[in-house]
């Protein structure tokens, strides 16, 4: 297993014991249909993310949360 993947398995393990299911969510813990997962979270508004995966995946996250702020900071300016 990748150190990602045993890094995501870990956090879906331990967070649900410290922090509230309702506020935080640990979401593509395995290596099938990771894309696809994260295809469905470039589409979500999120307001914090902990990505544990390739740096190119994390780009595309991290675009798509910038776009989300200017979004948001456009709406409050209106």
């Amino acid at each position: 297993m990748r150190a990602a993947g045993a890094t995501a398995q870990l956090m879906a393990k331990l967070i649900p014991q410290y922090l509230d299911p309702r506020v935080c969510s640990v979401v593509g813990t395995n290596e099938e249909g990771d894309r696809n997962t994260t295809a469905v979270l470039l589409k979500s508004k999120f307001d914090h993310i902990f990505f544990t995966g390739s740096p190119s995946v994390g780009m595309q996250l991290m675009l798509a949360r910038l776009l989300w702020v200017l979004y948001r900071l456009y709406l409050s300016r209106s």
